[in-house]
């Protein structure tokens, strides 16, 4: 079995990581239903307001795509410094 090295771990890290804060910004409606329930829990006041709430989850969506983004970025300068590497073999 081929083991990981940890260049190869910190791509894959920056991979999942960036998924996920893709995902969790989708605009779909179950993924908009979700992320409207996670700024609720946070943000109890809002739940008041159907309008600020709207307005407080596309902005944390669209900070959640950024931060997808600036996940990217980090992992390929990892990649140019040769501390981050993809996994080709299988």
């Amino acid at each position: 079995m081929a083991r990981l090295s940890d260049e190869q771990v910190r791509y894959l890290i920056s991979d999942i990581v960036a998924h996920a804060l893709t995902r969790m910004g989708d605009p779909t409606p179950e993924r908009t239903d979700a992320l409207r329930a996670v700024v609720r829990m946070h943000c109890p006041q809002l739940a008041e307001d159907e309008f600020d709430l709207r307005d407080v989850v596309a902005k944390v969506a669209a900070g959640l795509n950024g931060m997808a983004n600036l996940v990217q970025e980090r992992r390929d300068r990892l990649v140019a410094t040769g501390r981050a590497a993809p996994f080709v073999g299988r």
